[in-house]
């Protein structure tokens, strides 16, 4: 499916806002692909970018994208937007999701040697 940025920049800033591993980046693909607009992100992630998220290099405020991911929960970056999806899931399962992509990448999983303790090699 094709995806463009919006057609007239957003006054609005929308956020997509979750704790690391709660499913940010499979929700910004499906957005991506019930809306055909691309989504931003607060920070710039180029392995994202180089697998289909073009919004990933534009500014998060440039108000081109449909809404923007974060993870950032200070009062600063909160005010920074207009307005926000909530993504809540299992602390357990985001916490196994983050150490998965910390040591497997976005779409991979971290090898049997990251989950023993370096006692245990």
């Amino acid at each position: 499916m094709d995806r463009r940025f919006l057609p007239t920049r957003s006054k609005h800033l929308m956020a997509l806002a979750s704790f690391p591993g709660a499913g940010n980046t499979w929700a910004r693909h499906l957005i991506e692909l019930a809306t055909g607009y691309y989504t931003g992100s607060y920070y710039f992630d180029g392995s994202l970018y180089n697998k289909g998220f073009k919004g990933e290099r534009d500014h998060w405020r440039s108000g081109r994208t449909i809404c923007i991911k974060t993870h950032e929960s200070g009062r600063k970056e909160i005010e920074a937007f207009d307005a926000s999806i909530l993504m809540i899931r299992n602390p357990y399962k985001a916490l196994m999701a983050e150490f998965n992509r910390k040591y497997g990448g976005h779409i991979g999983f971290a090898s049997q040697a990251h989950w023993r303790g370096k006692g245990e090699r």
